[in-house]
């Protein structure tokens, strides 16, 4: 079985930085490429398992971001 995913319509150019999973291995994956068949109207997208450091590494980063996006808020809208 390959590591890929299908879409319907057209979702091409896919984020790289999306992360995809964790699926019943636990495994977490990045998008590589996707191609988008119109006579089918899918777009399929090819995926790559994401190393245990690769994953922590990605899952910090978003982390900080939401923490950020999160002081913003605070800061100019009052949400908490």
């Amino acid at each position: 079985m390959s590591d890929q995913l299908s879409f319907a319509g057209n979702v091409v150019p896919v984020d790289g930085s999306h992360l995809f999973g964790p699926d019943v291995a636990s495994a977490v994956y990045v998008a590589t490429a996707a191609a988008y068949d119109a006579n089918a109207c899918r777009t399929t997208v090819a995926l790559r398992p994401l190393s245990g450091e690769e994953r922590n590494e990605r899952i910090r980063k978003l982390i900080r971001e939401q923490q950020v996006e999160l002081r913003i808020k605070r800061l100019f809208v009052g949400e908490a």
